[in-house]
């Protein structure tokens, strides 16, 4: 059994993340996936949403990319995109990590992170509401993930 895998977040501009992981997480055009050691070969496109990489040594990076294409090949895991941010990077389990002043923070990094990606891949900005309902469902997600991993 394979324990970790290569995995590499590209732009055309710079390489973001290449490092083993043991998860990665990402909203691909089917659905939400979560991709570990000895997953299936896939290639698919991705929305515009975060990207959670859990790293070998326990560390969470959570990126946000402005769509782009996942292709999983054996133990390696690429992902190519037009526009990408890191949004944050926390330890597994870290105690106090989700409060609302995190949340908060969090919610406004990942509206200027799309906002940022947007204007880079040469797209329409979103109007506020677009950008708040987005965070709002994604941080939900991750605050409630971040709760159940303690």
């Amino acid at each position: 059994m394979v324990l970790d895998m290569n995995v590499t977040l590209a732009t055309p501009q710079s390489l973001l993340f290449s490092s083993q992981a043991t998860s990665l997480k990402v909203h691909s055009s089917e659905g939400e996936l979560q991709i570990l050691p000895g997953h299936q070969d896939l290639i698919c496109t991705l929305e515009i949403a975060e990207v959670e990489i859990e790293r070998a040594d326990g560390v969470i990076e959570l990126f946000f990319t402005h769509g782009g294409l996942l292709h999983v090949k054996n133990k390696n895991v690429e992902i190519s995109c037009p526009a990408a941010q890191e949004v944050t990077v926390a330890k597994k389990g870290q105690p106090g990590l989700v409060t609302p002043q995190f949340v908060q923070q969090k919610r406004q990094q990942i509206q200027d992170a799309i906002t940022k990606a947007l204007e880079s891949a040469g797209h329409y900005e979103p109007t506020v509401s677009e950008v708040y309902l987005l965070a709002e469902e994604r941080l939900a997600k991750y605050q409630w993930y971040k709760e159940i991993s303690k």
